[in-house]
C-alpha cells in the first residue's frame, strides 16, 4: 500500500503526539535515558537486521517501528535538554545527504556507485567537525567480524585494496603460517595477535569474494547443524532429533534458573514420562560432552560440600543461544550477563560454581587451588527510586553472610564510580571483563 505524503505526514506526527504522551504518563517512558536506552536500541537494531535476513517483510515493518521509536525518544530526551529536537535530527540529516550527493544536487558527475562510494568517503574528511580519518568513522563498539569489514571497505574507497582478488590468498596463507609458527612456541599474547591477523585476511577475502561476514546466521546454521546434528547425534547414538532440540533449546532459554531433569521433562513435549528422566539426563550429558553446554553444580559455602541437585547451566555461546531461540532471547539481558562472566570464569582458569549459603545464593563460587573469589552479578543494583537500595542490599546480604577473608564483588552494569562495602566491592563489569587478572 502506498500512501500520499500528507499521510506520511501525518502518521509521523501521531508517533510523535504518542511519544509526548507517553513521556509524561508512563512511569516507564518517563524514566527512560540516552543510557538506559542504549543497550535496547542496539538489540532492536539486531533484530532488525535479523528481520531483513529471514525476508519477513511483516517483521521488518514491526522492527523499523521500534528502531523509529528508539529515535524519537533520543530527540525527545534531546529536546527536554533543550539541545536538540526531532526537526534538528531530520535537518542535519537532509543537509547531509545534499552535501554529500553533489552528483544529484550538484553538477558533479559520476561513473557508477562505486565512484559514489569514494566521494562520499572523500566528503566526510572535508566535513566541519566530520572525521579527521578514514578510519575515524567506524564506531569502536562494532562487533570485531563487522568492524573488521568495516575497516577494510573504507580503505578500499580511498585507494588501498588488492589490484586482483586472488592476491588476498597470499595474504591469507602468509598469516596461516605466522599463527602456526606461534602456535609451536605457545606464546599466548603471540598467538591471538596472528589469530587477529589471520581473521583479519580472511575476512578481507570474504569482502573481495562478496561474502557479507554480517550475516553471522549462516555462520551459526553451519556451526547449529555440524556440532548438534553430526557430532552429538552419531557420536552419542541419539535418533529423536526434535527431542534434541528441544531440550537444547530449554536449556539455552533458561540460562542461570535452576534446573533439573524432572523440570526439563515437565516442560517438553514428545517425551514418554515413564523414561523421561534417562532420556533427558543422557541428552543433556551428550550436550554437555559436545561442548554446546556447561553444567554448573552447587556449592554449599557454610557446610563445605558440593551439591548433587538444582544445578544451572549456560551457553557456549551467546551468539548461538540468539540463533536457537531467535527473536526475544536478547531480552533476557540480567541471566545473559551472568553467562558471560560464567564464560569468563571458566577462561581465566577457575572451576566455577553456584554458591548456596543457608537459604542464600551466591551467582559464582571461583575456585583455583590458591585462591577463591565470591560473585554477585546484576545488570544494575539501583532502585527505581533515588535512596532505594533493595536491590543493593539483596545483592550484599549473601556475601556479608560468608566468614572467610576472600575477595567478594558485585558486578554490574552500573556506569557510576566504583564502591567498597565493608571489604565488598562493586565494579562496573564492562572494566572487569577488560582486565587481564583478578
Amino acid at each position: 500500500m502506498n500512501h500520499s505524503k500528507e499521510e506520511k505526514m501525518e502518521a509521523f506526527g501521531r508517533f510523535l503526539d504518542i511519544l509526548d504522551e507517553l513521556r509524561v504518563k508512563c512511569p516507564w517512558d518517563r524514566k527512560q535515558t540516552n543510557d538506559s536506552l542504549r543497550t535496547n536500541t542496539i538489540e532492536e537494531t539486531f533484530e532488525l537486521c535479523d528481520a531483513i535476513i529471514k525476508n519477513d517483510n511483516e517483521l521488518i515493518k514491526k522492527e523499523l517501528g521500534d528502531v523509529l521509536l528508539h529515535i524519537g525518544f533520543y530527540a525527545k530526551i534531546g529536546e527536554e535538554k533543550n539541545i536538540f529536537d526531532i526537526a534538528d535530527v531530520c535537518n542535519t540529516l537532509c543537509d547531509k545527504l545534499i552535501y554529500r550527493h553533489p552528483h544529484v544536487f550538484g553538477e558533479d558527475c559520476v561513473n557508477g556507485a562505486t565512484q559514489v562510494e569514494q566521494n562520499w568517503e572523500q566528503l566526510k574528511l572535508k566535513e566541519k567537525g566530520g572525521n579527521k580519518t578514514v578510519l575515524e568513522g567506524v564506531p569502536s563498539a562494532l562487533p570485531a567480524m563487522v568492524k573488521a569489514h568495516r575497516i577494510q571497505d573504507k580503505v578500499r574507497n580511498v585507494g588501498f585494496d588488492w589490484e586482483e582478488k586472488e592476491q588476498v590468498w597470499d595474504k591469507v596463507y602468509e598469516e596461516f603460517g605466522e599463527l602456526k609458527e606461534e602456535i609451536s612456541h605457545m606464546d599466548t599474547d603471540k598467538m591471538e595477535a596472528e589469530f587477529g591477523d589471520l581473521m583479519f585476511s580472511i575476512i578481507n577475502a570474504a569482502r573481495l569474494y562478496k561474502i557479507n561476514p554480517e550475516n553471522i546466521n549462516l555462520f551459526l546454521d553451519g556451526i547449529y547443524n555440524t556440532i548438534l546434528f553430526k557430532d552429538v547425534m552419531q557420536r552419542k547414538g541419539i535418533t529423536d532429533k526434535n527431542v534434541l532440540e528441544r531440550v537444547t533449546k530449554y536449556l539455552y532459554d533458561n540460562i542461570g534458573n535452576r534446573t533439573s531433569m524432572k523440570s526439563i521433562s515437565d516442560n517438553i513435549e514428545g517425551i514418554e514420562k515413564n523414561s523421561s528422566y534417562n532420556t533427558i539426563s543422557n541428552y543433556v550429558d551428550a550436550l554437555i560432552d559436545s561442548y554446546l553446554i556447561f553444567k554448573a553444580n552447587r556449592y554449599d559455602i557454610k557446610g563445605k560440600e558440593f551439591l548433587k541437585t538444582q544445578e544451572k547451566y549456560y551457553a557456549i555461546d551467546i551468539g548461538l543461544r540468539y540463533y536457537m531461540l531467535g527473536q526475544g532471547s536478547g531480552r533476557d539481558m540480567g541471566h545473559i550477563l551472568e553467562n558471560v562472566v560464567y564464560l569468563e570464569l571458566l577462561r581465566r582458569g577457575y572451576e566455577v560454581y553456584i554458591g548456596k549459603y543457608d537459604d542464600l545464593e551466591v551467582d559464582f563460587v571461583a575456585r583455583k587451588p590458591e585462591n577463591t573469589i565470591y560473585y554477585q552479578v546484576a545488570l544494575t543494583t539501583r532502585g527505581e527510586n533515588e535512596g532505594d537500595n533493595k536491590i543493593l542490599d539483596r545483592e550484599l546480604t549473601p556475601l556479608k553472610k560468608i566468614n572467610d577473608n576472600y575477595p567478594k564483588y558485585i558486578l554490574t552494569l552500573d556506569d557510576d564510580l566504583d564502591a567498597d562495602f565493608d571489604g565488598i566491592k562493586k565494579i562496573n563489569v564492562l572494566d572487569w571483563l577488560l582486565e587481564k587478572n583478578d
